[in-house]
C-alpha cells in the first residue's frame, strides 16, 4: 500500500515535471546512456543465445533499465519542484526529507529473514578468528557473513563461471558433502583433517527424508547425496558421542570436530 500511494503522488507531479523537461537538450549528452543500453541489450541477447555460459541473463538488463528509470525520474522530479529548488536551502531539505522517508519506506523490508538463526550467528561470532567451519553449503552463505568465520564452502562461492575456479571448488564442494552426509564417522575425520575444520553446523532437517525428496543441495551433488543416504546406518554427525556438540537453537547442532581433525580445543 505505501509503494502504491507514494506512485498516486508522485504520479501528477512526474507528469508536470516531463512536460517541462527539456527532453531535446538532454538527448544530445544521451550518448553514453544509449551505449550503456545498447550493450546490455547485447550481452543480454547474447546470454539468451548461450544458455548457462553468461549467468542469469536477465541481470544484464536489469540493472541498466533500472537505472536509466532513476535517472529519468530525477529529471522529471528536477523540472517538477525548479521553483522550489530555487530558493536558498530548499535542495538541503528535500534531499533530507527523501532519505527519512525513503529508510521509513525500506525499515523492515528485505529479499530474506535471516533472524531466525540469529542464535547461530551470533554463536558463530564467538569462536576464535582462525576458525573454520563446514556443513550444508546453504548455511554457509550467511555463517561466513553473519558470523564473520571463514568456511571451507559455500553457495554463493559454489557458482564461479571459469574453469579455473571451478576445478578449486568441485572437490571443496565434493569433500564438504560426503562429510556432512556420511553414515561412516571416518569420512567426517578425514574431511575436518584435511581442511582443518574447527566446527561443522548440522541442521538436523538436512537428513530427513523429505529433505532428500526435494533436493538436498543442488546438480551436480544431489544424486550423490541421496545414494550416501540410503546407505544403511544413521548419519554420522548425529552420533553426539563421537561429535559432541551444542545447539544454539533448536534443530540446529555447532558440531565441535578439533578433536577429530587434531587441532587443540
Amino acid at each position: 500500500m505505501p509503494g502504491i500511494l507514494s506512485l498516486a503522488i508522485l504520479a501528477p507531479i512526474l507528469f508536470f515535471g516531463a512536460r517541462r523537461a527539456p527532453w531535446r537538450a538532454l538527448a544530445a549528452k544521451a550518448r553514453p546512456a544509449a551505449m550503456l543500453l545498447a550493450g546490455s541489450l547485447s550481452l543480454y541477447i547474447l546470454a539468451r543465445a548461450i544458455a548457462l555460459a553468461l549467468f542469469v541473463p536477465d541481470r544484464y538488463i536489469a540493472y541498466t533499465i533500472n537505472l536509466l528509470y532513476a535517472l529519468a525520474l530525477a529529471v522529471c522530479l528536477r523540472h517538477a519542484l525548479a521553483g522550489l529548488l530555487a530558493r536558498r536551502g530548499m535542495a538541503v531539505v528535500l534531499a533530507l526529507a527523501a532519505v527519512v522517508l525513503g529508510a521509513w519506506r525500506l525499515t523492515g523490508v528485505g529479499l530474506y529473514d535471516y533472524r531466525a538463526d540469529a542464535p547461530l550467528f551470533a554463536a558463530v561470532a564467538e569462536l576464535p578468528k582462525d576458525t573454520v567451519l563446514a556443513g550444508n553449503a546453504m548455511d554457509m552463505d550467511n555463517v561466513l557473513t553473519f558470523g564473520r568465520r571463514n568456511v571451507v564452502a559455500s553457495f554463493e562461492l559454489a557458482h564461479p563461471w571459469s574453469l579455473g575456479a571451478w576445478k578449486i571448488m568441485l572437490p571443496r564442494l565434493a569433500h564438504q558433502a560426503e562429510a556432512y552426509y556420511a553414515k561412516d564417522a571416518a569420512v567426517v575425520r578425514e574431511f575436518a583433517q584435511a581442511y582443518g575444520v574447527s566446527y561443522m553446523v548440522v541442521r538436523e532437517a538436512d537428513l530427513t527424508p523429505e529433505a532428500m525428496a526435494r533436493g538436498p543441495l543442488f546438480a551436480p551433488f544431489d544424486a550423490r547425496i541421496r545414494e550416501l543416504a540410503v546407505v544403511p546406518g544413521n548419519f554420522a554427525l548425529l552420533d553426539g558421542a563421537n561429535f559432541p556438540y551444542t545447539s544454539p537453537e533448536p534443530g540446529v547442532r555447532l558440531v565441535d570436530v578439533r578433536p577429530v581433525a587434531g587441532k587443540a580445543p
